[in-house]
């Protein structure tokens, strides 16, 4: 199982003389990638180390490496730039598995979609802001890609849930302290409001998207009744117990 965090491989070593950093670049190669980019480092213009580690970035944000090595050295009457690189190789996606359950995640990458690791590593992260959105905040999501037929490729999701945080009370308040009653607010909450099924309780899982939504709909209908000055801002948390799902 692949960890939930990425550690970037790339590795970057200059080797450069003394005299470089003020010769001119002769000659700029990316052997072996066999892709099209677009470096800032020119031939013509000034050594610029600073660019160097600007075109690593670039190179590393394409995804189609896991490792990048810089070699500079002199050459004739300036200094010759060489980027090696080791490529990803890619495979196409067959399909996704989420295990031990789906729990309602949207996660919509269609089949002979290009895959690599990276690409693996920050789709477990989307389904991890989507568990955080529905109240699992400590949910973390493992990723795996598993070889396939045909040179193909799935994708495993392996979902651990950790607590549900759920919102037991919501309580409205005046900056002196005092509680707001129900007949003195003009909208009723919506994303932290419980729910009753028959003689069962339902309570809202919390997030902090569910209660900038609240508070946003309440600031909007004072807005609407005329008062222009209302401040509505969301007040400490207290978290009691555990509730696992």
């Amino acid at each position: 199982m692949m960890p939930r965090s990425r550690t970037l491989p790339a590795l970057l070593i200059l080797l450069i003389s003394s005299a470089c950093a003020a010769d001119l670049v002769t000659s700029v190669e990316v052997p072996g990638s066999n892709l099209q980019v677009k470096l800032a480092t020119q031939v013509g213009q000034p050594f610029d180390e600073q660019l160097i580690a600007k075109d690593v970035r670039y190179l590393w944000s394409l995804g189609r490496f896991n490792d990048i090595r810089v070699e500079a050295a002199e050459s004739g009457d300036g200094v010759a730039v060489v980027f090696r690189t080791s490529v990803v190789p890619i495979r196409m996606l067959r399909e996704i598995r989420i295990e031990p359950n789906t729990f309602g995640l949207e996660i919509r990458i269609p089949p002979n979609t290009p895959m690599t690791d990276l690409r693996a590593h920050d789709t477990a992260l989307q389904a991890e802001a989507q568990l955080h959105q529905i109240g699992y905040q400590s949910a973390r999501v493992h990723y795996q890609l598993k070889p396939a037929p045909f040179s193909q490729v799935d994708l495993r999701l392996t979902v651990d849930l950790g607590d549900a945080v759920r919102v037991k009370r919501v309580r409205l308040e005046r900056p002196d302290g005092r509680v707001i009653v129900s007949e003195e607010t003009p909208v009723e909450l919506h994303a932290l409001r419980s729910h009753r099924i028959l003689f069962w309780r339902l309570l809202p899982s919390y997030s902090t998207e569910a209660v900038d939504s609240d508070v946003e709909r309440i600031r909007s209908a004072y807005f609407a009744k005329g008062y222009l000055d209302a401040d509505v801002r969301p007040g400490p948390v207290d978290f009691r117990g555990k509730m696992r799902m």
